[in-house]
């Protein structure tokens, strides 16, 4: 079997609880408990879906999801992760926002 589309975007909402997590450990960054909390739910919806999509389709039908499909997801996780943490430092690094916004915008105009 393959992962339709709904599962991968769900699953790409797990960078968000990595970036958290690596902010905090990389950039010394300080979360409220709020903040945490919320990651934690995020986390927490993330794992049930995934139990509850394999308890589905395991009951309803034999389909295995591929190894290969979910390596994927989860290197575009990663990426998505690293690409966060490298712009938060890259903005934080240089100038003015009015300059960040011009070299986004820039970015933008170019790709």
């Amino acid at each position: 079997g393959r992962l339709d589309a709904g599962t991968v975007r769900v699953f790409g909402q797990a960078s968000l609880p990595l970036v958290g997590v690596s902010t905090a450990l990389f950039f010394k960054r300080r979360y409220t408990l709020q903040q945490w909390c919320s990651l934690i739910a995020v986390s927490l919806g993330l794992v049930t879906f995934y139990f509850v999509k394999a308890q589905v389709e395991t009951s309803w039908s034999p389909r295995r999801i591929e190894f290969v499909g979910i390596l994927l997801v989860l290197g575009s996780i990663c990426f998505n992760c690293l690409g966060a943490l490298l712009v938060e430092k890259f903005l934080k690094a240089h100038g003015q926002l009015y300059e960040q916004k011009a070299q986004l915008l820039l970015g933008e105009v170019l790709v």
